[in-house]
């Protein structure tokens, strides 16, 4: 197994599991206490942690100068910096050249129909009426009138 506990962890490992040891031996024979006792005496012996190693932790001084129990990070890859997107060049505007109209009020629009009205009343009448042409041709076809 790969060392992974500094001399401090080592240590401080050997003597709780030789005091557990001691305890559950103390105690009427209580083997919880007792197996508890020899799995940490036998890692501090190792030199070996299993709850470390799958966590990634190291306690050890192995060229890092640290003995706290910091987790080991795999350096990362430099990722290449992303290509600069080029920016669209802005579309000139054209400018407006009328103003946008405004709407008349009902009111406005039938004072404006009538002033037409009265400026060109024969305009407005034969609008209404039918042509005369067709006029006959009905007159014609329902017999009062004879060609």
């Amino acid at each position: 197994m790969k060392k992974n506990m500094g001399n401090a962890d080592r240590i401080a490992r050997i003597i709780v599991g030789l005091i557990a040891l001691g305890a559950g031996y103390a105690l009427g024979m209580n083997y919880w206490l007792m197996g508890i006792g020899a799995i940490i005496l036998i890692t501090g012996l190792m030199n070996s942690c299993l709850i470390y190693s799958m966590l990634g932790m190291k306690t050890s001084s192995d060229g890092s100068g640290s003995n706290s129990a910091t987790p080991e990070v795999p350096a990362t890859p430099e990722v290449p910096a992303t290509p600069e997107v080029p920016k669209v060049p802005e579309v000139p505007t054209v400018p407006q050249t009328e103003e946008p109209k405004e709407e008349m009020p009902a009111e406005e629009v039938q004072e404006e129909a009538s002033s037409m009205e009265e400026e060109n009343p024969k305009e407005s009448e034969s609008m209404n009426e039918e042509p005369k042409e067709e006029m006959l041709a009905e007159e014609v076809q329902e017999g009062k009138k004879e060609i």
